[in-house]
């Protein structure tokens, strides 16, 4: 039986995230999450916590008591004996799938939602959730933004992101490029802007802060924090080679807009507007524009000088 795109808000859905020392933010997250998907009938939730230092998991208790199908689970501290947050990373999430795929409550759901629950969708909305569903034929739909793409570690694809922009970064620092060259090279210059508008684009892996499975897509699929060389890697990247590997293919929805500028992309912003000022400076200092206005200048005093006398 193939995958049911049909009457979404009809569907059962589960929403997952991972969070840590969020005790003064989850509650807000998850509530704005439970705000788009309130049509949603069959909505359910389940949230892995690790390594907090802070009141974290009593506000998790909490939401289990005010908010319908809200459950979780501490994977207690990792850092120990997970020294790479990559990994860490990855062990929680496989600790989502398994109880996606191993608890009863969950037999009857038919998309996993992943979610960043650290302030990365503020600009979602219900009509950009629905917009999934325009397309059908898809085993995952990931996020775009109003501004810069800024999720290039979870990206690959063949033309605009082949491999790792850090690595690539790290590359030109060991070749006497500059910081800052090295940055707008291997990272800015990969942080296009996706008009809302435009074909969704299939990718081999994106995320960017939040995306949607069919659960019948997932297979066997699992996160992983390293790559088939043992380097670290971003978890995403070997679960949507899984999902492709079971023939499914992933895309970027540019209609499943989600955030603007934020912490990845902040100093992109900054880059460009002080790239402007500079721009500004040097057209006035431009001498055949700066001529005139020191010409007019001098007139003026000229003639101030002339009514004074």
């Amino acid at each position: 039986m193939g995958i049911d795109y049909s009457s979404p808000q009809s569907q059962h859905f589960l929403i997952v995230g991972l969070v840590r020392n969020g005790e003064k933010t989850i509650s807000k997250e998850i509530r704005h999450l439970a705000s788009v998907f309130r049509h949603f009938k069959n909505v359910h939730w389940f949230v892995v916590e690790s390594d907090s230092s802070d009141g974290t998991l009593a506000q998790l208790e909490k939401l289990t008591q005010e908010v319908p199908h809200f459950r979780y689970r501490s994977a207690g501290v990792l850092a120990d004996q997970m020294p790479s947050r990559l990994v860490r990373l990855a062990h929680c999430r496989n600790l989502y799938l398994d109880e996606l795929r191993s608890n009863p409550l969950y037999k009857h759901i038919n998309y996993l939602v992943v979610a960043d629950l650290d302030n990365m969708n503020p600009l979602l909305n219900e009509q950009a959730v629905l917009s999934c569903w325009d397309q059908t034929g898809w085993g995952g739909v990931c996020a775009n933004q109003k501004g810069p793409y800024y999720d290039l570690g979870a990206l690959r694809h063949p033309d605009w992101m082949p491999d790792d922009c850090w690595r690539h970064y790290q590359f030109l620092l060991e070749h006497n490029h500059s910081e800052e060259s090295a940055l707008e090279a291997a990272v800015y210059a990969n942080m296009i802007t996706i008009a809302e508008g435009s074909p969704w684009i299939e990718v081999h892996s994106a995320f960017g802060g939040i995306a949607i499975y069919p659960t019948q897509a997932l297979g066997n699929a699992r996160y992983a924090g390293h790559d088939d060389q043992g380097r670290d890697a971003v978890d995403h990247i070997g679960f949507h080679a899984g999902i492709r590997s079971n023939g499914y293919s992933v895309f970027i929805n540019p209609k499943l807009i989600n955030t603007s500028f934020n912490g990845h992309n902040q100093q992109l912003l900054e880059s460009r507007r002080l790239k402007k000022q500079f721009k500004k400076f040097f057209k006035l200092c431009n001498p055949a524009k700066l001529l005139p206005l020191l010409i007019s200048k001098a007139k003026r005093i000229a003639q101030e000088k002339t009514f004074l006398d």
